[in-house]
């Protein structure tokens, strides 16, 4: 057991020195997870995702892939973080550093939406449909649907989130951002959509998750 203490205590050390160990000790000592194998830690609540990929940049999303994206879609508003404060103001491992740059340049990303720039408004439908469950992702997605309330979303897209949006409802898969989703919904979602809901309704009556869609009932009524 105080062998257990002193590897915990040494592995402590090591990642407050990276720059963000206080995070991942806190995770490794209260919830029982640790570096030895003796505990396999799940994150992401339900969805059960192993510790070490949640705490990832999920695939496709490092700084430089939507750089790339952004710039072969010709997007006009700036994305480049550049040296964000963060990263050049504390020392930090490798993988600390791709998910400070994934997450700031993700924000850029929500800024560009808002501007309506067609390429950070497809990057921003993207990564809602794709749906990832990692560190952040859930805030991520939610100031992405935010940023989208306004903008000027093509046919397909708007046909993309809705299929997006149906399949949650049909797997019962609701989060606490799903909410957040509806008021998007509500603005795009096509006549196929609503007959769907409007089944779906009926037959999920008692569902407390389908309280959520009462904001199309006057729609589905009609």
């Amino acid at each position: 057991m105080n062998k257990i203490k002193r590897v915990i205590i040494q592995v402590r050390t090591v990642l407050l020195g990276l720059g963000f160990g206080l995070r991942v000790f806190r995770v490794l000592t209260e919830r029982g997870a640790t570096t030895m194998g003796m505990t396999t830690h799940t994150c992401g609540g339900r969805f059960h995702v192993p510790w070490d990929i949640y705490h990832e940049v999920p695939p496709g999303w490092t700084k430089a892939e939507m750089l790339i994206a952004h710039r072969n879609m010709r997007g006009e508003f700036s994305i480049d973080i550049g040296m964000n404060y963060r990263c050049a103001s504390a020392p930090m491992s490798d993988e600390c550093r791709r998910w400070h740059e994934y997450h700031e340049t993700l924000q850029r990303v929500v800024e560009g939406a808002r501007a309506n720039d067609a390429a950070c408004v497809e990057l921003a439908v993207r990564y809602i449909e794709q749906r990832h469950i990692v560190s952040g992702s859930g805030y991520n997605r939610t100031r992405l649907v935010q940023s989208l309330k306004n903008a000027d979303l093509l046919d397909q897209q708007k046909e993309r989130l809705n299929r997006h949006f149906i399949s949650i409802v049909e797997h019962r898969d609701f989060t606490k951002g799903f909410r957040y989703d509806l008021r998007l919904w509500v603005r795009i979602a096509s006549p196929t959509s609503i007959n769907i809901l409007s089944a779906l309704a009926r037959r999920y009556a008692d569902h407390p998750g389908f309280a959520c869609l009462k904001v199309f009932l006057p729609k589905i009524d009609a």
